[in-house]
C-alpha cells in the first residue's frame, strides 16, 4: 500500500489498518519491520531511521516500550527497558566502546542505582539523579584512589571517606569536591590531623598527633601550624604560644623536660627578641636573645645572689656590664667572652676599689 507522502507499507491489514506484521518504508528513508496493532507499531520490531539510527525490541502504541536495543549514529548502544520512547528501568549504555553505564533509568536519564565506567578509568557505583552522581556512592580511580560517601550534582558533597593511593585517608566534610568543614586526615606514616578545613587545605582550629607521641592543638593555615597553639613534645616538653609556618614565632612559653622554662619572644623556631629563661637549678636570665643565644642587654641572677646586668654576645657576658657578687663586691666595666676584660672598677664593701685594666679576669690596677 502506498501513501500520498510516497511512503509504502507491505504486510498485514485488518479493517483497512496495518495490523499483524509488516514493513513500512517511510518517505524520509526510514524503515520499520515488525508488529502492528491498529496502524501503530506494536510488539516486536526493528526500526531504521533515515540518519542511520536503529532500534530493535518492544513497541507499544507506536512507541519504544519494553525491552530493546538502540544504536545511534555515533556508535553508542543502549540495551534495556523503554517506556514511551524513553530509556526506563534497567539498562546498559555503552558510549563508543569506551564508557559504560549499567543500572537504572527513568525518563531517559540515569536515575537510581547504577555503575558507571568512565573513559579515564574511573568507576562509580552508587546513586544517580538525572544522569548525575547524587546520593551515596563509591568512586575508584585507575591510580588506586577511592572515595565513598555523599554526592550532589556529580561532585563530592556532604560526608565521605577518601583513600589515597599513597596510603593516607581523609574522612569528613566535602563541598564541591573539596575538603571543607570538619575532617580527619591520617597520613600513611600514622600522623593524624583532626580539625577544620578550608578550600581543600588544613586551615582553622585542629589537633595534630605524631606517631612519636607528640601532639599539637591550635590554629593552622595551609597545612601548617600558624597562629596560636600548644605543642606537647614526645620528650615531655610543652610549648604554648605563637606559630608561623610550623615554626615558633611571636610570644610563647616553652617548659622543657629538664625543668627549664622560657617565656618571651620567638622567631624562626628560636628564641629571638626579649625573654626570660629560668634554669632548673634556680638561675634566671632576662633580656635579649638572638637565635637561641643570649644577646644584647640582659640580667643574669645566680641562686647564690650573684647578679650581672649588662651586654651579652653569643650567650657570654661581652661588652659593658655590672656584676654584683653575693659577698658585696661590685664590678663595673668591660667583659670579653664571659671574663672581665678592658677598663673596669672593682669595689668592696669596706670602700676598697681597684680601677684599671683587666685581662682574662685579672686586674692590673691602682687600688685604694
Amino acid at each position: 500500500m502506498r501513501w500520498s507522502d510516497k511512503s509504502r507499507y507491505e504486510g498485514d491489514f485488518i479493517d483497512g489498518k496495518r495490523h499483524g506484521s509488516g514493513t513500512h518504508n517511510y518517505s524520509d528513508g526510514g524503515t520499520y519491520t515488525g508488529g502492528w496493532i491498529k496502524d501503530k507499531r506494536s510488539g516486536r520490531g526493528f526500526m531504521v531511521w533515515a540518519d542511520g539510527r536503529t532500534y530493535e525490541g518492544g513497541w507499544a502504541d507506536g512507541k519504544q516500550n519494553g525491552f530493546g536495543t538502540y544504536k545511534d549514529t555515533d556508535g553508542n548502544i543502549y540495551t534495556g527497558g523503554w517506556i514511551n520512547n524513553q530509556r526506563s528501568g534497567s539498562g546498559v549504555m555503552v558510549w563508543s566502546d569506551i564508557e559504560k553505564y549499567d543500572g537504572n533509568w527513568v525518563g531517559d536519564q540515569r536515575n537510581g542505582i547504577g555503575r558507571m565506567k568512565y573513559a579515564d578509568g574511573r568507576i562509580y557505583a552508587g546513586e544517580f539523579m538525572n544522569s548525575k552522581r547524587m546520593g551515596h556512592g563509591q568512586m575508584t580511580w585507575s591510580e588506586g584512589d577511592k572515595y565513598e560517601g555523599d554526592w550532589v550534582d556529580g561532585r563530592r558533597n556532604g560526608s565521605g571517606t577518601y583513600n589515597y593511593n599513597d596510603g593516607s585517608t581523609y574522612t569528613g566534610s566535602w563541598i564541591n569536591d573539596k575538603r571543607l568543614g570538619r575532617g580527619t586526615f591520617v597520613w600513611a606514616d600514622g600522623k593524624k590531623y583532626d580539625g577544620d578545613w578550608i578550600h581543600d587545605r588544613i586551615s582553622g582550629r585542629g589537633t595534630i598527633a605524631w606517631v612519636d607521641g607528640s601532639r599539637y592543638e591550635g590554629n593552622c593555615v595551609d597545612g601548617k601550624r600558624n597562629g596560636t597553639g600548644t605543642h606537647n613534645y614526645s620528650d615531655g616538653s610543652i610549648y604554648a604560644g605563637g606559630w608561623i609556618n610550623d615554626k615558633r614565632s611571636g610570644r610563647g612559653v616553652l617548659t622543657s623536660f629538664n625543668g627549664e622554662k622560657y617565656g618571651g619572644n620567638w622567631a624562626d623556631d628560636k628564641r629571638n627578641g626579649s625573654g626570660t629563661l629560668q634554669y632548673a637549678d634556680g638561675r634566671t636570665y632576662t633580656g635579649g636573645w638572638m637565635n637561641d643565644r643570649k644577646s644584647g642587654r640582659g640580667v643574669f641572677i645566680w641562686p647564690n645572689g650573684d647578679n650581672y646586668d649588662g651586654h651579652w654576645v653569643d650567650s657570654k657576658m661581652h661588652g659593658l656590664g655590672t656584676m654584683q657578687y653575693a659577698d658585696s663586691r661590685i664590678y663595673t666595666g668591660g667583659w670579653l667572652n664571659g671574663r672581665k676584660s678592658g677598663r673596669g672598677i672593682m669595689s668592696w664593701s669596706d670602700d676598697r676599689k681597684c680601677d684599671g685594666d683587666w685581662i682574662d679576669d685579672k686586674a692590673v690596677c691602682d687600688g685604694t
